[in-house]
């Protein structure tokens, strides 16, 4: 495929906006049952703009436009006996991205996530095991905000988007992390609805932590200590795609971390 993007982000979360303007090719392939790979080059120019006056100095200081040509290569394995809501099966993927060359920006970039589903009874219950990892290393100069982690929201519910990771102390900005793990284990199970309704329910545990930045000053908030909430969600396959509703409740926190009871996340698969 080939994408031409250009996107405007207005972030209540944050105290600033972003703009992406660029281009890429992608393709991919299956390379033996189960497995499959795909690559991605892109070039996008990026904006860090409508910063406020009172937003952390890390975040001033990174205003303005920065070009970022990449190569991303992931590598999947999916097992699972169907795609949305599978109750039995394994997927997982390794994803590194190589940032460097044509643009102002130079870091190497790697996540891997897995899931496991595994029947409890025949058609009821089913055990959801999930995690993954990610680190961002600069190459040859400090990691931006921009391409660092971001995390709560859907990978760590009960906690907002950006809810984890540093955080400026003076301005509670979220500055992102140069490193991360989430995991979940998750019970599943059918809610009796019409037939033609396909909605699962659950309750699960979640456990994360979000840390590292560069070149923090000492009012920096930043801490590698595991965070656990517990909650119930519900998922439903809409004809317009999967919808995902959390109530999230954290039980180890922070006092710098940001809480959020409801989470809500929608998409399309392909």
């Amino acid at each position: 495929g080939i994408d031409l993007f250009k996107t405007e982000t207005d972030q209540d979360e944050q105290t600033f906006d972003q703009s992406r303007t660029g281009g890429g090719v992608r393709f991919g392939y299956e390379i033996v049952d189960r497995w499959s790979q795909n690559w991605e080059l892109q070039f996008a120019s990026r904006t860090i703009k409508d910063v406020d006056d009172n937003a952390a100095l890390v975040i001033q200081e990174s205003e303005g436009s920065a070009d970022r040509a990449s190569i991303t290569h992931r590598l999947s394995y999916d097992s699972t006996n169907k795609r949305f809501a599978p109750t039995r099966g394994i997927k997982a993927s390794i994803r590194n991205s190589f940032a460097g060359g044509l643009g102002d920006v130079r870091f190497a970039k790697n996540t891997v996530r897995a899931d496991a589903f595994y029947p409890i009874t025949d058609d009821f219950w089913t055990l959801h095991l999930g995690g993954e990892v990610g680190q961002i290393t600069g190459i040859g100069q400090d990691t931006r905000i921009l391409d660092r982690f971001f995390i709560g929201g859907t990978n760590v519910r009960g906690f907002a988007p950006s809810g984890l990771g540093p955080r400026d102390g003076p301005t509670e900005d979220p500055l992102g992390a140069k490193r991360y793990y989430a995991s979940t284990v998750e019970a599943q199970f059918p809610i009796s609805l019409p037939q033609d309704v396909t909605m699962r329910g659950r309750v699960f545990t979640d456990v994360g932590a979000a840390w590292g930045v560069d070149s923090s000053p000492n009012t920096v908030l930043d801490s590698n200590s595991p965070r656990v909430s517990v909650g119930v969600g519900a998922g439903w396959e809409s004809p317009l795609g999967p919808i995902q509703l959390d109530l999230g409740f954290p039980i180890v926190r922070e006092s710098f971390d940001e809480k959020e009871t409801f989470s809500f996340s929608f998409g399309t698969s392909f």
